[in-house]
């Protein structure tokens, strides 16, 4: 799909309006309502590149808008906070959570009293339990949505988001309830197993370009990774292992196939804050990897982290060159999992994971604030295509 001839055909063989945006054509309309739906969805997906740089048809095959244009159509006639709820406010908030959890870990190091992570944290997962049960009804309302949502990146990664969200719930739980942190923990389990299963229905009924390989796989597949990093702080060894060498080779295979897909494709600037959950994974390999008593693999993971977050500083303007926008949010969660690893591995690390907790706090609390106002106002809802129930 080029965009560059007067008419083509989408991924399941619709005829699509040429143009820029010819992914965003309806499949089995006539032309000029493909055009309708084109220009009704053009305003809200440009406004994902605040910058103001041009978005191509390539770019957006990324968000795998293809086919779904008859969906944003009527995503955008919503209205209210829950019926419109964008489960891209997750991304921010799985962010927030996790951060508490390690600053719950860390916040001695700061000479700070340890009631007041442990107050934060649990504002937060109040926070983010709201939020889920507010989603949960939106899913009452229309069941359906939740494919509707998993057929563009942005509710994937929500809706992953939310999953994962689950997890972290259980470890703020764990010091104080551990019987209901495992309950929970398996219900989590049980999550994101569903999620994959759904994520592999909309592959294989979906078109071509939501197959594209992309960071946030990292966060639908290797999600089991956070259930197994929780486990082994609730007395799961055992479960915590299978899942750390079943989720071992997906990770690798997730790295492959972006490392070969960066060797043809560009990356389009409103989808580079994606790359940093490459990180996620790895940081989580190696919590799970010090915790199993695998010390020199969690060390070897400890300094991948350590150069790819490097190589994420030193490139932060290209991937922050389209602006602040709803994307932004992911970083918070593989940034704060990352400085949980350096405090676990101690030693040397430590001082790593102390200024890697200090950074990531001051870089994700103001983008995560951002992302909660727009979703209050309304304008992450839009941006994001949100489906409405």
């Amino acid at each position: 799909m080029t965009g560059n001839g007067p008419a083509e055909r989408c991924g399941c063989g619709a005829q699509a309006a040429g143009g820029p945006l010819a992914g965003l054509s309806g499949c089995g309309q006539g032309g000029s309502q493909a055009a309708a739906r084109t220009r009704d969805a053009v305003p809200e997906i440009a406004r994902l590149s605040p910058s103001g740089a041009e978005v191509s048809a390539r770019d957006l095959e990324g968000f795998s808008l293809g086919c779904g244009a008859s969906a944003a159509r009527r995503d955008l006639s919503g209205t209210g906070l829950g019926r419109r709820m964008p489960p891209a406010v997750f991304l921010p908030v799985l962010g927030l959570v996790t951060l508490g959890l390690v600053w719950r870990q860390g916040i001695g190091d700061f000479a700070l009293p340890r009631a007041l992570a442990s107050m934060g944290l649990g504002a937060l997962t109040f926070l983010f339990a709201a939020l889920f049960v507010a989603y949960v009804i939106k899913l009452a309302r229309r069941p359906r949505v939740l494919f509707e949502e998993l057929r563009i990146l942005p509710g994937r990664a929500g809706v992953a988001a939310a999953v994962l969200g689950v997890d972290l719930c259980a470890a703020a739980l764990g010091p104080y309830l551990p019987d209901v942190a495992r309950m929970l923990l398996m219900v989590g389990l049980g999550l994101h197993v569903a999620l994959v299963a759904a994520a592999v229905w909309t592959f294989h009924v979906g078109v071509a370009e939501q197959r594209r390989a992309s960071p946030v796989w990292h966060l639908q597949f290797t999600g089991p990774l956070v259930v197994a990093w929780v486990g082994q702080g609730l007395g799961l060894d055992e479960l915590s292992r299978a899942l750390f060498w079943l989720t071992l080779p997906v990770a690798l295979s997730i790295w492959a196939l972006c490392a070969l897909q960066l060797r043809h494709m560009r990356v389009p600037e409103v989808l580079r804050p994606l790359m940093v959950l490459h990180l996620a994974p790895l940081a989580l390999m190696g919590l799970v990897a010090h915790g199993a008593g695998y010390t020199l693999l969690a060390q070897g993971m400890g300094l991948a982290a350590l150069a790819l977050t490097a190589l994420f500083a030193v490139s932060s303007r290209w991937l922050l060159a389209a602006g602040p926008g709803p994307m932004w949010g992911t970083m918070g969660f593989p940034l704060a999992v990352t400085a949980g690893l350096w405090l676990t591995l101690d030693g040397p690390w430590r001082l790593f994971g102390d200024l890697a907790l200090v950074g990531t706090t001051l870089v994700i609390l103001p983008i995560s604030l951002s992302s909660l106002r727009d979703w209050v106002q309304g304008r992450m809802a839009r941006t994001t295509a949100a489906a409405a129930a």
